[in-house]
């Protein structure tokens, strides 16, 4: 699950089309790495653990570097319910080559999870970066609305929580929106969030805005270009058996006249 953002930006009857990456959340300068999104998963069908896909991003410049991060979580806006760390993570290089990214999986003892935030991060060059005044993501009801179920029966209900890096979820095909006549036209500008699922066959379904531009016109020209983007599915790490899951998606297309 990631969010990429594409934007376009007209001039007259000029059309150049940017990529860039945008926040979910807003980070604090000293953290090196954003937390793009959290998405609440699968429910066990035996210890009722739960299972969050949490996306991160990273800078260009810091993409040779192995990764400790630590977590806080909670149901309830700055209440720490758990903590957990991901170590040896490295992050993959995006399309734009201005930044990566990298997904993992996340099961945790206690369900109900509704914010999660990055409280350290440390690096195998001796950096140790305190994160735990950066603004943490909270889980959206359009995230929250739909889960699966997964066989938790192997699992030790008092163990710690598992988190293991997660392979694939990788672009295929990458597709820029275009700019309708009629909104160039009507001036209009703003930022469309469209929500998918990416299926462990490598299908997509459910499209829906998440956030709207707050015109018909350019909210129904992401979706559509949302439609046309290809992604490779998600899969479980070797130690967990490999296997393709459904994760969610998340694009943010821009639309923006240059004045």
């Amino acid at each position: 699950m990631r969010i990429r953002s594409m934007t376009s930006v007209a001039t007259g009857c000029t059309l150049a089309l940017l990529f860039a990456w945008s926040t979910a959340a807003p980070a604090d300068a000293g953290c090196p790495i954003n937390l793009w999104m959290a998405d609440f998963r699968a429910i066990g069908s035996t210890h009722r653990f739960a299972e969050y896909v949490i996306t991160l991003g990273l800078p260009s410049a810091r993409f040779n570097r192995t990764y400790s991060v630590t977590f806080s979580a909670g149901a309830d806006r700055g209440k720490e319910q758990t903590s957990f760390t991901m170590d040896g993570l490295r992050f993959d290089p995006e399309p734009s080559g201005d930044a990566g990214d990298a997904a993992i999986l996340v099961i945790l003892p206690a369900a109900g999870i509704r914010w999660v935030g990055i409280s350290r991060v440390s690096d195998d060059g001796g950096t140790v970066t305190d994160c735990s005044a950066t603004a943490p993501f909270e889980l959206s009801n359009g995230l929250l609305g739909a889960f699966e179920s997964f066989d938790d029966g192997s699992i030790d209900a008092t163990s710690k929580p598992i988190v293991a890096r997660l392979e694939g979820l990788q672009f295929i095909k990458l597709v820029p929106p275009d700019y309708p006549d009629q909104a160039l036209d009507q001036n209009m500008q703003g930022e469309a969030q469209v929500i998918f699922t990416v299926h462990g066959d490598g299908s997509m379904s459910d499209y829906a805005v998440l956030r709207s531009t707050g015109f018909d016109l350019l909210d129904q020209e992401a979706v559509r270009t949302a439609k046309l983007v290809r992604i490779s599915p998600a899969r479980l790490p070797a130690s967990l058996g490999g296997t393709p899951i459904d994760t969610k998606f998340v694009i943010v297309f821009t639309w923006a006249l240059d004045q």
